[in-house]
């Protein structure tokens, strides 16, 4: 993206250690990387093919809640006509907080929910009046490689070498890298992709860190894959389980499942065994992932910007890493381009990305203070938490248990930059958390007729006959020429921009 954004402004080398295994197991994303490809001049055609990549529409999350009715529920991403189906969705929660009987599942409501369901591709043709907000599965470590050589054609330059130790200055800056063989790399302005170590960030600037471990304590994944899904939904599972939840991803030629959970309450050995009894099967690999859940105070110290794992990193519910890291970029690149390198911008983006961090922080763990679909000990702390109620999650839910809009709070609390107040609707909605009753009032006739649920259904299943199979998709694809046209600079940055600060980009 640098080398693209911009070209002529700088030289971009990549120190690339063998010796450093990559995580690889993230395999989710959000429309973020839609953007991404579409500013780098990248076709699906071209890439999701070499990456055994498949489409994503959203999030089904299974066994989060109790409440009858409210089993699983699905986070879509947007598609247009959402924005007036969700102001039928606000409407009946608004009147079902104050007890009246009114449908307020998200599933009624959200067009993406009826594509995963019909297991259709979110692509539709030109005669379709309505754009589909998307995202991809993929096989990280073949897109890593697909981007090398992308960068690589853009000018960007690649060193097989290691870090062996961090030079500094007077001023404590930089000064270069000490590489294995003797030489010593120099740079105007490092990138501390160093992963969980944050070798640059942390170890040598002494960066300090701020953990999210008390409010999200989660800290481990176990993943195996099991053979491809023949039906290939364009969706991500997210269940929950005794002590964390359990993913489902599924790409072209295997699906992905993993385990996300807190080692305070199961042991690893624990974690296995009970993966392996969902999925059913005793063989294949299992990979153990330990995480460290939280940010960087600062990511951009001295001449340093720490990116991706390096600068911090949120448990993979709701699949943000990849959105943090090319929001990271992305402001990073706007900032040089219109500001320079001055303290003051660096202050700036800081903040920016610290705020990004901390809103995302706030709205996974509203996701795990508000479950009721199991009795343990580890679900009981997770409601029961404390610190991770923040003063933001309280003045949301104050304000959705007294039958108030909730986008005022969210928006004067700079809550809405990355996930919108739909998404906390579709959240708190979907796991049927309504002030409890003894028994609903049924609504008045006028009021019940305001929201059509039964005409909004049957106007998107008419919708639905304009998309193909998402498996038929996937297929053409393998034959499909991949050319694309690679914006000029200035364009590519504004097509990042326009998506870089919301979660949901129409929005």
């Amino acid at each position: 993206m640098f080398a693209r954004v911009l070209a002529g402004r700088v030289d971009v080398t990549v120190i690339d250690s063998d010796r450093v295994p990559t995580i690889g197991v993230g395999e989710g994303s959000t429309p973020k990387l839609r953007a991404f490809f579409a500013a780098m001049g990248i076709s699906d055609e071209e890439w999701m093919p070499a990456c055994e990549a498949s489409y994503k529409v959203g999030v089904e999350f299974a066994g989060w809640s109790d409440y009858p009715g409210h089993k699983s529920y699905f986070h879509p991403f947007f598609a247009h006509f959402d924005r007036d189906h969700v102001k039928g969705l606000a409407f009946n929660a608004a009147l079902r907080r104050q007890g009246i009987d009114l449908p307020a599942h998200p599933d009624l409501f959200c067009y993406n929910r009826f594509v995963a369901q019909k297991r259709l591709s979110p692509l539709v043709p030109d005669r379709f009046p309505f754009d589909i907000q998307y995202a991809y599965h993929f096989d990280a470590a073949l897109l890593g490689n697909f981007l090398r050589r992308k960068a690589m054609d853009a000018g960007v330059q690649h060193r097989e070498r290691h870090v062996e130790a961090v030079a500094q200055g007077a001023d404590g800056a930089i000064s270069g890298l000490h590489l294995d063989g003797g030489e010593i790399f120099t740079a105007d302005l490092y990138f501390d992709c160093t992963g969980f170590r944050a070798l640059l960030s942390e170890e040598a600037l002494h960066t300090p860190y701020v953990s999210f471990a008390a409010a999200l304590p989660n800290d481990r994944a176990i993943a195996i894959a099991t053979a491809a899904d023949a039906d290939l939904p364009p969706q991500t599972t997210a269940t929950a389980l005794e002590a964390g939840w359990a993913w489902s991803i599924p790409l072209r030629s295997r699906t992905g499942h993993g385990y996300v959970y807190s080692s305070q309450f199961l042991s690893d050995d624990a974690a296995e065994r009970e993966l392996r009894r969902r999925i059913a099967i005793d063989g294949g690999d299992a990979r153990l992932v330990r995480m460290r859940v939280g940010r960087l105070e600062r990511s951009w110290t001295k001449n340093c910007v720490a990116i991706g794992l390096a600068q911090g990193f949120i448990e993979p519910l709701e699949a943000t890493g990849l959105a943090l890291t090319q929001f990271t970029a992305t402001r990073f690149a706007w900032h040089f381009l219109t500001k320079g390198t001055d303290p003051q911008v660096a202050d700036a983006f800081n903040r920016e990305v610290a705020d990004a961090f901390d809103s995302v922080r706030d709205f996974i763990a509203a996701h795990y203070l508000t479950s009721s679909g199991h009795q343990t000990e580890y679900w009981d702390h997770c409601r029961a938490n404390s610190a991770a109620l923040s003063d933001n999650i309280k003045a949301v839910f104050e304000s959705w248990f007294r039958g108030e809009a909730i986008e005022p709070v969210l928006t004067s609390r700079r809550m809405t930059q990355y996930f919108s107040a739909n998404s906390w609707t579709y959240m708190l909605c979907g796991k049927g958390v309504f002030p409890r009753v003894t028994q609903l009032s049924p609504p008045d006739p006028s009021v019940a007729e305001k929201v059509p649920v039964a005409s909004i259904g049957r106007f998107i299943e008419r919708c639905l006959l304009n998309h193909e199979g998402h498996a038929a998709t996937l297929e053409a694809q393998r034959g499909a020429s991949g050319g694309a046209a690679c914006p000029q600079p200035a364009e590519a940055l504004r097509i990042l921009c326009a998506n870089g600060l919301s979660l949901e980009p129409l929005q």
